[in-house]
């Protein structure tokens, strides 16, 4: 978000935006997850928690609900992961 104000005098209202981005090429093998990459019950609350702009209640948790109907008590997330984003 940007946000800018002038005086009023001002007669040159411009605005230069610069971004540097850096990527890396990652690979994540989910069929056998990494244990040293387990969350822990508070961390898993933490990054899984509804915000203002993300909630995770109404229709994002109805229609999350529909997807995972199909699959049994048993499912693993990756299961789960997979029938919300398939």
């Amino acid at each position: 978000m940007l946000w800018t104000k002038w005086d009023r005098s001002a007669t040159n209202h411009q605005v230069k935006v610069s971004i540097l981005v850096s990527t890396q090429n990652r690979h994540l093998e989910i069929a056998t997850p990494n244990p040293a990459l387990k969350l822990s019950k508070d961390e898993l609350d933490f990054w899984t928690r509804g915000t203002k702009y993300l909630p995770t209640d109404g229709i994002v948790k109805a229609k999350a609900q529909e997807c995972l109907a199909g699959l049994p008590s048993n499912a693993t997330d990756i299961d789960k992961a997979k029938a919300i984003y398939n």
